[in-house]
């Protein structure tokens, strides 16, 4: 029989169920329609991941800086 850590496990579920991830089609979308909510989620603690089909040096910095 195997002994879990209750609290250790309850550290690692509250840490994965605070992960967010972003789909837009281009870079300049997620920055201009999800920035503030990106800003909001990050603020709350939760890890965000954006994901789009194209970005520009800039517009990565941007969304790394959001």
């Amino acid at each position: 029989m195997e002994h879990f850590n209750v609290s250790k496990l309850a550290r690692i579920r509250k840490k994965l169920s605070k992960k967010i991830l972003i789909i837009g089609g281009k870079a300049w979308s997620i920055i201009n329609f999800r920035g503030s909510l990106i800003k909001k989620l990050v603020e709350k603690g939760y890890e965000v991941t954006a994901v789009s089909s194209e970005a520009t040096k800039s517009e990565l910095e941007k969304i790394k800086n959001i």
